[in-house]
């Protein structure tokens, strides 16, 4: 908490959650001295962007969908060079993954959506996304800023400096993907994720075959996310078992009370 300014954090909050005060993003790209300040900004989604996370992630609040700091001009970060690194931006990386299949995206090289592509999905977040600015004077205090309207807010797409929830778990597992073109968009439509009462076989060959080293593991009646599990929780369960095994054919010292002593 900023000491003395919990009133102020709490209204900046509330000024960033309300979508009656954002801005269509294509506007701010166009106004020069509003893209060139610096500050906290709130990225809110209409019925199509919040509809499209509801389906991948689950239910969302109507808050905005991801929270960030300028430290860098703002015309830079709404710019159209900066969309296509997917990797440079979390919002970017999330909604690239959560698009990849319906504006049919592709990596230039990892990481790096192609031209076409970066166009697309610029003109997608004009469409549909709108963005709250508060300029702020103190630079050195943005950080700290960020961090207490995250804590109000909690937004679905951030992943960092917020509580670990489900939605933000398979996100995690949408973003730390291999960014290929066919992991990236098939995880959503058709999630790649493990049983609780699978082998461990299954789940390697099923991590070989998608390239995806970390799965989420969801229970087969109820759909209910349970655990993450990784190719390092893999293997180490692996060197655990073949323990076990050893132990168990070690054979036996037997010593009998009436066996002869060699001299």
């Amino acid at each position: 908490m900023i000491e003395g300014h919990e009133q102020d954090v709490k209204w900046l909050a509330e000024w960033l959650s309300d979508p009656a005060n954002a801005e269509p993003s294509w506007m701010l790209q166009s106004n020069d001295r509003r893209a060139s300040q610096r500050g906290v900004l709130a990225w809110h989604g209409d019925h199509i962007a919040l509809e499209l996370v509801r389906n991948a992630l689950g239910p969302v609040g109507a808050g905005p969908l991801y929270v960030g700091r300028t430290n860098a001009a703002l015309q830079l970060r709404l710019g159209p060079t900066r969309l296509g690194r997917v990797k440079a931006s979390s919002l970017r990386g999330s909604l690239a993954a959560l698009l990849w299949d319906e504006l049919e995206l592709r990596c230039a090289v990892p990481y790096t959506l192609d031209e076409v592509a970066t166009t697309r999905l610029s003109n997608w977040m004009s469409q549909h996304l709108s963005v709250t600015i508060v300029p702020i004077g103190a630079r050195s205090a943005i950080s700290a800023i960020e961090a207490e309207v995250l804590r109000h807010l909690d937004p679905p797409l951030n992943l960092t400096k917020v509580a670990p929830s489900p939605g933000r778990k398979q996100l995690r597992a949408l973003t730390q993907s291999s960014a290929s073109e066919t992991s990236l968009g098939h995880i959503v439509r058709e999630p790649v994720v493990a049983r609780p009462d699978e082998p461990l076989r299954v789940v390697v060959f099923r991590m070989a075959e998608t390239g995806f080293t970390r799965m989420p593991v969801v229970e087969n009646d109820s759909g209910k996310l349970v655990g993450m599990i990784s190719l390092d929780d893999l293997l180490l369960a692996r060197v655990r078992n073949l323990n076990e095994e050893r132990h168990r054919e070690r054979p036996l010292q037997l010593r009998f009370p009436f066996q002869s002593r060699r001299e």
